[in-house]
């Protein structure tokens, strides 16, 4: 773990006084952040947040910060997701073949304090999905496939879920974009971003890395 504390000067003017910040980081034995906390000095709480690696060891599900109850020092929550069964939340949870666009929900103080059972009317409902997630081609590129938000409307699996494709393109399409001046097809390829709206970005990018393009694209033209 990693803990830090950093101080603000105070202003004698206005009569503010000295702030401090305090923050500890949990990681795994790889040295994976699995969990952030941040003590709330205004309300001497403590906000935690999680990270989720699926099976692969990369970071896919993030969680959203929220107070632990009765908790006023930093200490690793175990149980902050948790499963329906009461287990840990883990990868097996959302990156099964059986779960993989329809994972379980969570369960426990996180999935309560967004939900309907909080008092605070002015804390949205998660529907028992209090994340974001990210998925990744199989490929070993690592590169994104899929974003979903929080809540069961933005999820993975949905259609407001963010989607990225990444495609060759024609010596036809450059030459609508470009006209004479069109650089070959085997130097260029392009990324689509399809966003929760369904409207796409395109970006055409060059062998060197260097976007030469973008347009927008919606419906049929994606």
């Amino acid at each position: 773990w990693i803990y830090s504390r950093v101080f603000t000067e105070s202003n004698y003017a206005s009569n503010d006084p000295v702030r401090v910040s305090e923050q500890i980081t949990y990681a795994n034995g790889l040295q994976q952040v699995i969990q952030n906390q941040a003590h709330l000095q205004s309300q001497n709480k403590v906000l935690v947040s999680q990270t989720v690696q699926e099976f692969s060891g990369r970071p896919s599900l993030n969680s959203m910060a929220a107070p632990v109850e009765g908790k006023i020092a930093f200490g690793f929550e175990a149980h902050y997701l948790s499963s329906s069964n009461g287990d840990v939340y883990t990868a097996a949870d959302f990156d099964e073949n059986s779960n993989y666009h329809s994972p379980a929900a969570v369960t426990g103080s996180l999935s309560d304090y967004y939900s309907n059972a909080n008092a605070d009317n002015s804390i949205p409902d998660a529907e028992g999905y209090p994340y974001s997630r990210t998925i990744y081609y199989r490929d070993g590129t690592n590169r994104v496939k899929e974003q979903g938000g929080v809540g069961a409307t933005h999820k993975v699996g949905t259609i407001h879920s963010i989607k990225t494709y990444y495609g060759s393109v024609s010596d036809q399409e450059l030459i609508r974009i470009f006209g004479d001046e069109a650089p070959i097809d085997s130097s260029v390829y392009k990324i689509v971003n399809v966003d929760a709206n369904q409207v796409a970005t395109v970006s055409y990018i060059s062998k060197e890395g260097q976007v030469i393009a973008t347009c927008l694209a919606v419906g049929a033209d994606i």
